[in-house]
């Protein structure tokens, strides 16, 4: 199994294209370039701040149908990028997870999952998942112990997610997949002192660690952020509003994502926790037809409207009324209102980050490379060429659309589609843009050109060294996170003395 499978540049292409209409205030052509496609809106645990276990009539509880499945991919599949099979259920419940993550690595199309990982018997559909091309893999793992895992995790067996976490890890290293394995670590009050623990299995089985110090938190059910990381990320949330100027004025989510549930209904983002907020729900008969066109959809255009002409202002109280959810919450999505969803957003500052998606789809890319560095010219190069678009798209999404801008992003695009050249290649084009970048064209060709020579040349010389386990930062984080735990917990130590 190649590295990094060949995907037709026209899919970056279209997505890169998308950004461009994005910064030109109009609307895009209809498809998505990312979606999550929900495979099981049922769980096997009861998460006190997840919807899905503490208020199981906010969601159909469905598989998605194979046959479903293959409509939706044969309609998007040529201009998707990635697909995250999974949002608020769990995915292993649907028996058909293997082949809805073979069909989209047969596109070349980037597939991810989020599990608990809290079942018996899993070694072959461990086995069938990451042999069908799966390139990220996210276990939630809240504890090193089961009464800490589990109070969180309710229904978890601690034992059971070690195990198959171990064994993933094992398949990974015996076949040299591709793919970045991780556990999911949120730092609440009651576990924190278990961090260091979980970050040593972690690295003794080869697999990294993800700290999030923000998670949701659940007071009523006595689940609380720990005094030694940050806040209940809604607090986070409202701090980020009222801090500092919004990075765009325009929803990323509307203008590129989707989230399709197995009963065919359509949510414009993944915090959408209640049916009754989804935008559409689609018949089976015109299925392919419709999500082919689901962003010009009336609810999509309305929804993108609500913003425009609004002041800055405005729209940080529309996201300061979303964030204002309180304990009577069930979990960490709004329970449906008169007005629609996006009249109080569930993800404040994160849907107005457009240079958020290509960000992270960079940092996997790059660790797929880390963590296997075998690969021939055919692989670097289609690695080289994802890069550069994710690179592109970051750079002018993270900055207001201006004259100037919009210029260099269209030289950009110039540059990127002389890169389907099949004779192009790495070092070719690292020495191209040296030149372009010192020669006398115009303003916007040479500030490119300065932009996309970095990432050229590092992915031109020799790869990333082979990885397993966490980078030096994380395990800094936890370094850090457990001496402010440690100093909090010294006042009550000498006061019990």
């Amino acid at each position: 199994m190649p590295l990094l499978r060949q995907k037709s540049n026209d899919a970056y292409l279209y997505w890169a294209d998308q950004v461009l209409r994005r910064l030109k205030g109009l609307d895009p052509d209809g498809a998505p370039s990312f979606a999550y496609i929900e495979p099981s809106t049922g769980c096997n645990l009861k998460c006190p701040a997840c919807v899905t276990g503490t208020a199981p009539d906010m969601r159909t509880r469905k598989q998605a149908s194979l046959e479903d499945y293959k409509v939706i991919l044969d309609s998007l599949g040529d201009r998707l990028i990635k697909i995250d099979l999974y949002n608020w259920g769990e995915p292993f419940l649907n028996k058909n997870l293997p082949i809805f993550t073979k069909m989209a690595s047969d596109r070349s199309i980037h597939t991810s999952l989020s599990t608990n990982f809290s079942f018996p018997k899993m070694e072959g559909r461990i086995d069938a998942v990451l042999d069908a091309g799966l390139n990220s893999l996210k276990v939630g793992l809240d504890g090193a112990s089961q009464a800490v895992h589990d109070t969180y995790r309710r229904g978890a067996n601690l034992g059971l997610v070690k195990a198959n976490l171990e064994y993933a890890a094992r398949v990974r290293d015996r076949h040299n997949y591709p793919i970045r394995i991780y556990a999911a670590f949120l730092v609440f009050e009651h576990s924190v002192h278990e961090l260091q623990d979980v970050f040593d299995f972690c690295e003794s089985i080869g697999v990294e660690l993800e700290i999030n110090q923000t998670p949701f938190t659940s007071p009523r059910a006595g689940i609380h952020a720990s005094a030694a990381a940050s806040a209940d990320i809604r607090h986070y949330w409202r701090e980020q509003i009222t801090s500092g100027p919004l990075p765009a004025k325009r929803c990323s989510w509307l203008h590129h994502a989707v989230v399709v549930n197995p009963n065919l209904s359509v949510s414009p983002c993944c915090a959408v926790a209640d049916e009754r907020d989804d935008f559409a729900f689609l018949e089976r008969e015109t299925l392919g037809q419709d999500i082919g066109e689901i962003l010009r959809h009336d609810s999509w255009r309305d929804a993108r409207g609500f913003f425009d002409g609004k002041s800055e202002e405005a729209i940080k109280d529309i996201l300061l009324k979303g964030a204002a959810l309180d304990d009577d919450t069930p979990g960490m999505g709004n329970t449906a209102g008169d007005d629609f969803i996006c009249a109080r957003c569930p993800i404040g500052t994160e849907a107005f980050k457009y240079h958020f998606i290509s960000h992270n789809l960079q940092a996997m890319l790059l660790a797929e490379v880390a963590h296997s560095p075998v690969r021939d010219e055919e692989d670097k190069f289609a690695l080289f060429y994802k890069v550069m678009i994710c690179t592109v798209i970051s750079e002018f999404s993270a900055r207001p659309a201006s004259e100037t801008r919009l210029a260099e992003l269209e030289a950009a695009l110039v540059l990127l589609r002389a890169l389907t050249d099949p004779a192009a290649n790495p070092q070719t084009t690292a020495q191209s843009f040296l030149t372009l970048a010192a020669g006398t064209g115009s303003d916007a060709i040479k500030q490119v050109a300065k932009l996309l020579y970095t990432p050229v040349a590092s992915i031109a010389v020799n790869a990333p060294a082979d990885r397993r386990g966490s980078s030096p930062a994380v395990r800094a984080q936890v370094a850090q996170i457990m001496a402010q735990h440690h100093a909090a917990q010294a006042p009550v130590l000498r006061s019990v003395s």
